[in-house]
């Protein structure tokens, strides 16, 4: 059964559209400009990361099969390939290890479905910097607020939001980065509502990853066909045959959602976390408290009799292992991330590996970990918060108690510049030299002022 959202009903792709299409560089403000070159700055970083995940060596090969006209740079690689090949393996490196941003209304990740798909035809284009900088907030906006339109439902039904709506965010940033007018950008939403995937019981494998990967293609795809003539059925996406049916059960949000499109705009407000885990964003109130309690008492391992987790309605929706086998599994899993915080008070990107995760002593602090639905957290916005309450028995008897609300990274708690610099450059560093990374890291915090996003790119390979 469907429900329809109130206010007057418009064809929601033209609302869209007419958005993407009518905004200027200058009607952005300064500080949502800012913020978006500190999230590009993290998705750079984590994207080189992912040149050392299982993933990468998959699409080295593949890439070397496929070939593709070398006009669009792959994070890490010396060679260059199609727009659309390159859309998908940044894509899909971004999200390798699960380190890249999170928007809450989304429950998913819009930066690294909207950047690769700007990035790559924004090369071919040879588009500016501020140019490409617009085209990622916008694509960023549209994801987010059809977040906003369609979360909790989409996400409950089974959807991994990050394949579903990155698309369209994917699509609109690609449209505004080729210049589209309103029609054809309304037939990139159009076609990009017809490839529009990913299935949450994907989590905790490579697939999770590849349904970035695929949301940054299609999106790339769908605009640059569109930019050619190809059409689509705009109605597509409120229609009740249509996307916001399909996906979630709804029709007629485009009312709602038309008043709130950069008003204020998304990333600047409820804004996108930056991870300082390289796990499920839900498990980060949980780290945050576990890691505070411990460093302040100095708990040792082996004092602890037994970690509770107190959690909302979300976060059994995401950590969905609770005895994980592989490291990509571990992410997803509250009692590894607990036990493994607990022995190495950190959870990083060597956290992650398929031998830590299969760990004789490991495993033994998991069986003292237990997550359970706390009374006190239900009553929280499932879409904007998802805190946690831990509470570790001591064998001496001692119960230490934290609640967190808003973790580290989180847009209310954010990183410090410092924090998010030494971030990029310990993932960064992982596939550039030294130098050439605060190259990089210099050229995207002065993205607004190249003349071309080559410029940029060319810093990426290897």
């Amino acid at each position: 059964m469907s429900s329809r959202r109130n206010g007057p009903q418009e064809d929601l792709a033209n609302v869209l559209a007419a958005f993407v299409c009518r905004t200027a560089y200058d009607d952005v403000p300064q500080a949502v400009r800012e913020l978006a070159k500190r999230h590009l700055l993290d998705c750079f970083g984590v994207g080189l990361a992912g040149t050392t995940s299982k993933a990468a060596a998959v699409l080295a090969g593949f890439l070397d099969d496929e070939g593709g006209n070398p006009v669009a740079s792959v994070f890490g690689r010396r060679q260059r390939t199609s727009p659309r090949q390159a859309a998908f393996a940044n894509g899909v490196l971004g999200h390798a290890h699960d380190f890249d941003g999170t928007s809450w209304p989304m429950i998913g990740h819009p930066t690294i479905t909207v950047l690769p798909a700007v990035l790559a035809l924004g090369e071919r284009a040879r588009a500016s910097g501020q140019d490409t900088l617009l085209a990622f907030v916008l694509g960023v906006e549209v994801a987010c607020q059809l977040g906003a339109s369609l979360n909790p439902s989409l996400y409950e039904a089974g959807w991994h939001a990050t394949g579903v709506l990155g698309t369209l965010g994917a699509a609109a940033g690609a449209a505004k980065v080729l210049g589209l007018d309103v029609q054809r950008t309304a037939n990139a939403l159009g076609l990009a509502a017809s490839s529009a995937s990913g299935l949450r019981e994907n989590f905790g494998s490579m697939a999770k990853p590849f349904h970035a990967g695929h949301a940054a293609e299609a999106g790339a795809l769908a605009a640059d066909l569109a930019g050619r003539g190809f059409g689509a059925q705009p109605a597509v996406l409120d229609s009740p045959r249509g996307f916001c049916h399909a996906f979630a059960g709804v029709e007629g949000v485009a009312g709602d959602l038309a008043p709130r499109l950069g008003n204020p705009y998304s990333i600047l407000s409820p804004g996108i976390n930056i991870k300082p885990y390289a796990s499920c964003a839900g498990s980060h109130p949980a780290l945050d408290a576990l890691l505070s309690l411990v460093r302040e008492h100095d708990v040792k391992p082996e004092e602890v009799e037994a970690v509770a987790v107190g959690v909302g309605p979300v976060q059994p929706m995401m950590l969905i292992y609770p005895e994980p086998q592989t490291g990509l599994q571990g992410k997803f899993s509250m009692p590894y991330l607990m036990a493994v915080a607990l022995r190495e008070r950190a959870a990083g990107l060597a956290q992650f590996s398929d031998e830590r995760v299969r760990d004789p002593a490991t495993r033994d602090l998991m069986r003292r970990v237990r997550m359970y639905r706390h009374p006190d957290l239900d009553a929280y916005d499932a879409v904007h918060s998802v805190p946690a309450a831990v509470t570790l028995r001591l064998r001496d008897g001692r119960e230490l108690v934290r609640r967190v609300d808003t973790a580290r990274g989180y847009p209310e708690n954010p990183l410090s510049d410092e924090e998010l610099l030494a971030k990029f450059k310990e993932c960064a560093g992982l596939a550039l030299p030294r130098r050439r990374a605060e190259d990089l890291a210099e050229a995207v915090l002065r993205l607004d002022e190249l003349a071309d996003v080559n410029q940029l790119t060319e810093l990426l390979r290897a």
